[in-house]
């Protein structure tokens, strides 16, 4: 006679893939931010905690301030605006800056 025996284990926590891009949300990007410069091949951007961000793109620097809404970064270069706003998706070092297009732009991020 052969018993059959079975367990009945919980459902494995969900948590992203290797690979798979997960869209951040307001909280994370606000915690994240201060932490880690953003990275092209020819452009540098860092992020303070009071809102500030400071950007060299093909040795080119300015200033502008940041600030996090609707699990979106946002970001404007001019104190008079506009804000504009994009989804964040992060995927191990690699951020991707989406807009409402859908354009996209792919940073490397690493830690200050």
């Amino acid at each position: 006679m052969i018993h059959v025996i079975a367990f009945a284990l919980p459902p494995a926590p969900s948590s992203p893939a290797i690979g798979e891009e997960q869209q951040l949300t307001t909280a994370e990007i606000k915690a994240m931010r201060p932490e880690v410069v953003a990275k092209t091949s020819n452009t540098r951007q860092v992020f303070s905690a009071d809102g500030a961000t400071d950007c060299n793109a093909s040795g080119r620097s300015s200033s502008g301030s940041w600030r996090s809404v609707n699990d979106q970064y946002c970001s404007t270069w001019s104190a008079a605006g506009p804000w504009t706003c994009h989804d964040v998706l992060k995927d191990g070092d690699t951020l991707v800056w989406s807009d409402a297009r859908g354009q996209r732009t792919i940073n490397t991020i690493e830690p200050k």
